[in-house]
């Protein structure tokens, strides 16, 4: 599809990035208790469906932005529409959904400046041969890293 780097550096890319945006976000929401509009829980800051879903738009304009523009109008449409979405259903405040929409676009951004650094002090070479793999439960975020040595 042409993106900037290959399926398997897009893969580790946007994992790394849902890692980093979910540990932020899941982090916020366990120290935060801000209570959600309907009165259902006290987890409501940040959005996490927010920050997911512009995880994806940042990606999207990343890898795609030198195609066409189209695909970074897409995506942050689809994003937008999920954080309204969230609020006309009556479970997020606009403040959940704009700290979301932050922490997805900024964490996604942040990956992408870091990862050539790290993956060269990693493997000592080019990107290419690392894979990332995110897990989340009990409240809490990681993940775990596979470097490929030969």
């Amino acid at each position: 599809m042409g993106g900037k780097h290959s399926p398997g550096q897009q893969t580790v890319l946007l994992l790394l990035s849902g890692a980093v945006a979910n540990g932020i976000s899941l982090g916020l929401k366990g120290t935060a208790g801000i209570l959600r509009p309907d009165g259902t829980t006290a987890n409501s800051f940040p959005s996490g469906h927010t920050t997911n879903a512009f995880v994806a738009a940042e990606f999207l304009h990343q890898e795609y932005k030198h195609r066409s523009g189209w695909y970074s109008v897409a995506g942050y449409s689809v994003a937008g529409a999920t954080g309204v979405l969230r609020m006309l259903n009556n479970r997020h405040w606009l403040s959940d959904v704009l700290a979301g929409a932050g922490i997805g676009m900024l964490s996604t951004k942040a990956v992408y400046l870091a990862y050539p650094w790290a993956h060269r002090k990693l493997t000592g070479r080019a990107p290419g041969k690392v894979g990332v793999v995110p897990t989340f439960g009990g409240g809490t975020a990681g993940f775990y890293a596979v470097i490929r040595l030969d």
